[in-house]
């Protein structure tokens, strides 16, 4: 992190990773793993949440493969805003998750989460949690 935050232009007065220096609501370490521009805004490299063919909620973000050793990534669901199932996102595929490195340039993953749909119309809520 320190390095990447080094190379990008960033200072001792914007370069924390809870800062946010480009106001856009997304925090350096935030940025850092969905390989962002912390000094501008660039909410296009936030996950994406979609519906399979199959009703399932799908989670897909891109992250720099360097992150992984370095953070700790959490995918968070629930049918409500109240209750969340926190799960690890793994360095390699595993479980729900589907892991492609160097797509779409080298050093950058692939992260895609299916999550079975819960049936009975009952929407999926989703988040994504990064920790130093």
């Amino acid at each position: 992190y320190e390095s990447w935050a080094a190379g990008l232009g960033l200072d001792t007065s914007n370069n924390g990773p809870m800062q946010n220096p480009a106001a856009d609501g997304i925090l350096n370490l935030m940025k850092y793993v969905l390989n962002g521009d912390p000094l501008n805004s660039c909410t296009q490299v936030l996950p994406v949440q979609s519906i399979d063919g199959q009703g399932n909620f799908v989670f897909t973000y891109f992250r720099r493969a360097e992150s992984v050793s370095e953070t700790t990534q959490t995918l968070e669901y629930g049918t409500d805003l109240a209750g969340w199932t926190q799960v690890t996102i793994p360095a390699t595929s595993s479980g729900i998750f589907t892991i492609t490195p160097d797509t779409p340039s080298p050093g950058i993953e692939q992260v895609v989460a299916t999550l079975p749909s819960p049936g009975d119309n009952t929407g999926i809520f989703a988040r994504m949690r990064v920790d130093q």
